[in-house]
């Protein structure tokens, strides 16, 4: 009748058969979402597996700042301490009848030497009770610098036992 074959059905009459189209569609909808939420499950793990990583980064980063500061604090400590003994010990000597009686150029030198066995050290100056400079270990800084304005000068003169600034 209408181009299609016709086939006997069991009642004697003939009709067109209907191809299974609802049942072949609703697979391919389960596949199609199914595939979505994979997907979406897929994106998510991999979400999380990048927020877990930086998280691990972020403490991993941190530790190894938290150690290196240690570090760079230890190093500190260690050669304030190196310094402050070595200063105190310049200071006995400076005071020995000897070295008190030598010229202002040969206490210059003695405290240039001083000053360049320490690491980091540009200059020192020996300051009077007025914070007036009356030595450095550099030649070319001016021993007429005041540094009675300063805080660390005011500290020292304040509490002589404050220890190094």
């Amino acid at each position: 009748m209408n181009g299609l074959p016709e086939a006997d059905h069991p009642s004697g009459t003939t009709t067109a058969s209907a191809p299974p189209e609802t049942a072949i569609s609703r697979v391919g909808q389960l596949q199609f979402f199914g595939s979505l939420v994979a997907a979406l499950l897929v994106v998510l793990s991999a979400g999380l597996l990048l927020w877990q990583a930086r998280q691990d980064s972020w403490r991993l980063s941190e530790r190894a700042s938290e150690n290196l500061l240690h570090g760079v604090m230890g190093f500190m400590e260690q050669h304030f301490r190196i310094f402050a003994l070595e200063l105190d010990q310049f200071v006995e000597r400076a005071r020995e009848p000897e070295i008190a009686a030598l010229s202002p150029q040969a206490k210059a030198y003695a405290l240039a030497s001083f000053a360049k066995s320490m690491d980091f050290v540009a200059n020192v100056l020996v300051l009077d009770a007025s914070g007036n400079a009356m030595l450095a270990s550099q030649p070319d800084v001016s021993t007429s610098t005041s540094l009675a304005d300063r805080d660390y000068f005011r500290t020292q003169r304040d509490n002589p036992d404050a220890g190094l600034l």
